[in-house]
Formats: structure tokens, sequence, C-alpha cells
């Protein structure tokens, strides 16, 4: 374990932190530390393999789950693609900085996340529809960014409330309080709904001109064969 948390610390964050060969546990949360969030620090060898001494360290240390914790800091940058291969943390939280740059895609191959906190950056682009890859998740916070686009309305998202998306004026849909306006997903049950709706609001008034073109067209033609007749 490795807590340096709520200290005066500065600079960047040193990348032979990423080198521990038996680390599980990182914070260094309420420092000053800046720059980009070194590729190295999710390279960690005990967050990086399903073996047992991730387990065995965990266990020992009750309390301390496999994590990174790096939040209110002044980072900047993207957050690192090799992110994707923390496939043992739990809880992760680069909260309050000045991150930038989409959400990586990469995040849904973090299996046994638990709680995911990036609110208070600067992300921008959609929220990946491979987070709802992670089945675990309990935690999951992405407000006050710059997302755009539906959240994901799959698994376990539907448990998480406003709260988790306030601050993103682009983002829509449940559960926040207003709809995205070009749902162009045929396979949405929104859609499923509003084509035969549609349709009804069209064809209702076309049938009764036809209906009563039918009726006048055949009125006209027994008055013509009643004169003929007679």
């Amino acid at each position: 374990m490795l807590d340096l948390s709520l200290n005066n610390l500065i600079g960047l964050i040193p990348i032979w932190i990423g080198s521990f060969p038996y680390l599980f546990y990182l914070d260094l949360s309420n420092n000053s530390f800046f720059g980009s969030i070194p590729p190295e620090l999710f390279s960690l060898p005990t967050l990086n393999y399903d073996n047992h001494s991730a387990a065995l360290q965990s266990t020992q240390v009750s309390d301390f789950p496999p994590s990174i914790i790096l939040s209110h800091n002044q980072l900047q940058g993207s957050i690192p693609l090799q992110v994707g291969t923390l496939i043992v943390i739990l809880i992760m939280d680069l909260s309050f900085n000045n991150l930038s740059g989409n959400i990586p895609e990469a995040i849904g191959n973090m299996s046994d996340l638990e709680s995911l906190d990036l609110s208070h950056n600067s992300l921008t682009g959609g929220i990946p529809s491979s987070l709802a890859n992670l089945m675990f998740l309990l935690y999951f916070n992405v407000s006050y960014n710059q997302l755009e686009g539906s959240i994901p309305l799959s698994h376990q998202f539907s448990i998480f409330s406003r709260n988790s998306y306030e601050g993103n004026p682009g983002l829509c849909g449940p559960p926040l309080p207003f709809p995205c306006e070009n749902d162009v997903n045929p396979n949405s049950s929104s859609s499923r709904i509003k084509i035969p709706i549609i349709a009804t609001d069209i064809l209702e008034p076309v049938g009764v001109v036809v209906g009563y073109v039918g009726v006048l067209m055949g009125w006209l033609t027994w008055t013509l064969i009643r004169r003929k007749i007679g």
C-alpha cells in the first residue's frame, strides 16, 4: 500500500511507481500533482493480472480494496488507454482534476470495477457503451464534465441517479429530465412505439376520405345504371 494523500506534494507523478511489483492500493489524492497521468501507473503488475497476489494482499488489509485514487489534484491531459489493463482493480477515482479528452472505451475491460468517479473534469464525447460490461459497478459519477449524447440504458446504469450525470448540458435520456431529440435507433422501444402512432395518425384521415370517395362513386355508378335500365 502507498497512501500519500492530504499532503502538499507538487510536481509530476513519478513513473517508477508503476514498477512496484506488489502495490495494489495507491492514494495520491488531495495534493498538487500536475501534468498528465503516466501510463506506467496503469501497469502495476498486481492490478494487471488475475493472479492470487492481489487477492492475498487485499485479504491481509481488508479495509483497502485494490484502488487507484488520484482525486483533487491538478492533473491534465487524457486518461491513458492503458487503463483497460487494470482487470483486478475495484476502485478508481480521478475526480476533481483537469482531465480532458474522451472516456476510453478500454474502461469496459476493467471487469472487477465497483466504483468509478470521473466527475469534475473537462472530459468530452459520450459515455462509452462498453461501460455496460462492468457488471459489478455500484458507484458511477461523471457529473460536471462536458459530455454529450445519450446515457446507456442497459444493465446497471438504471440504478444510478441523475446526480451521477448532472453538469453535462449535452447529456440526455433517463434519468435526466430531458429526452434525446434524435433517437435514430430502430430497435429502441420509443421508435417501435412512435412508428405505429404516426402511421395511425396519418392513415385514419386518409381512410375516411377514401371511404367517402368509395361511397360516392358507388352511388354515382348505381344511379347511372338505373337510368340506363329505365
